[in-house]
């Protein structure tokens, strides 16, 4: 599985309307291209800042809609004022979550890196060797990680209940962190909390 990641900016006060576009009107354009398997949307209320996502069954489809991602980003544009500042392409390496359906609000952890792309394979199933850990937790809802192999660009993204949840959580596994960036001469890490707004997954609970 892929995943097309959009990286924005807004007014606060318009984020939203950015968040109602998003789920009402791109999200339906979405789901009937072929190989559309999901979508979310990640935002940091304070800042204006976000993320919203597109999943697809293979790189081909994902690469096949990306005209209309690109129609997509423009629309939000237009419609709600909000700024594109990133746009990158992720291979899902790992997806759990705690229910079938996905509950919401929640609140997530989102890491990301950059890395030796050589050490990439070593990275995933190091994630994966950890991911039983992590579900443990109290108020455990989704995990997922992807990893650019081209940049060695990765992420992880670690959704709870709550904002305690996701506090206590990251005290619990933090001691893990550190031999992943290690084993992977990662650089540029960055850790965001941020509030799942959206989320829509036509997959199984494991990737």
């Amino acid at each position: 599985m892929y995943l097309r990641v959009t990286a924005f900016k807004s007014d606060p006060a318009k984020l939203e309307d950015g968040i109602a576009f998003f789920k009402n009107k791109i999200i339906p354009a979405m789901s009937n291209v072929p190989g559309y398997l999901g979508a979310t949307c990640v935002v940091d209320r304070d800042k204006g800042e976000g993320a919203a996502s597109t999943m697809w069954e293979s790189l081909e489809a994902m690469n096949n809609a990306e005209q209309l991602g690109q129609q997509s980003r423009t629309q939000s544009s237009e419609a709600t004022g909000i700024e594109v500042i990133d746009v990158d392409r992720f291979e899902i390496t790992a997806l759990e979550t705690a229910t079938p359906t996905p509950q919401l609000p929640s609140y997530t952890r989102l890491t990301s890196a950059y890395g030796d792309p050589s050490k990439s394979d070593k990275i995933v199933q190091m994630i994966r060797d950890v991911i039983p850990k992590i579900k443990d937790q109290p108020g455990f809802r989704a995990y997922v990680a992807g990893v650019n192999r081209a940049t060695g660009r990765g992420f992880t993204a670690s959704s709870w209940a709550t904002p305690e949840d996701r506090e206590s959580s990251n005290a619990a596994i933090a001691s893990l962190r550190q031999p992943v960036v290690e084993a992977g001469a990662m650089y540029g890490l960055q850790i965001q909390n941020v509030e799942t707004v959206v989320v829509e997954i036509k997959v199984p609970v494991k990737a």
